[in-house]
């Protein structure tokens, strides 16, 4: 009814919602700020595997369990197979065992050029290497396909 002390309140209200808003929005952004400060400040945790390699060690590779998305393994010796039956793979499972590892992704074109070669590899080392590839910042369904177009061993 009384039009003017409507509109003074309803400026009041959006201007408490102003103040509390900005200090949470600073707290906010420089908390991001710091965190990334801290992340520089850190600096590369693996630039000692990286120096190691340089220098002609042969450092052990990071530990990490990935889902198996390609069950191909025709070209693995039997020991090595026996590691996908838990649909699970990881490096200490395949101690012992030379390794390619290979990181693609569907939408990688040197990805798919290299493809077939690795596949020919695989074939031609059946048994004796075993041919991992990381599929990597890509969806399942494009990986298959990627990988029966190219007929992934």
């Amino acid at each position: 009814m009384n039009e003017p002390a409507d509109r003074l309140a309803d400026s009041q209200r959006r201007s408490l919602i102003g103040w509390v808003l900005m200090p949470c929005s600073l707290a906010l952004v420089f908390g991001l700020l710091g965190l990334l400060v801290y992340k520089i400040a850190q600096g590369n945790p693996r630039k000692g595997l990286i120096a190691s390699i340089r220098e002609g060690k042969k450092p052990m590779a990071h530990e990490f369990r990935l889902k198996v998305l390609w069950r191909h393994t025709e070209t693995w010796n039997s020991r090595a197979r026996q590691t996908l039956a838990d649909g699970r793979i990881s490096p200490s499972e395949l101690r012992g065992t030379p390794v390619v590892l290979n990181f693609w992704a569907s939408w990688c074109v040197p990805c798919g050029r290299e493809a077939p070669r690795l596949t020919a590899s695989a074939t031609v080392h059946r048994g004796e290497v075993v041919f991992l590839g990381i599929d990597v910042k890509d969806f399942s369904g494009d990986a298959s396909k990627f990988l029966r177009k190219h007929k992934a061993n």
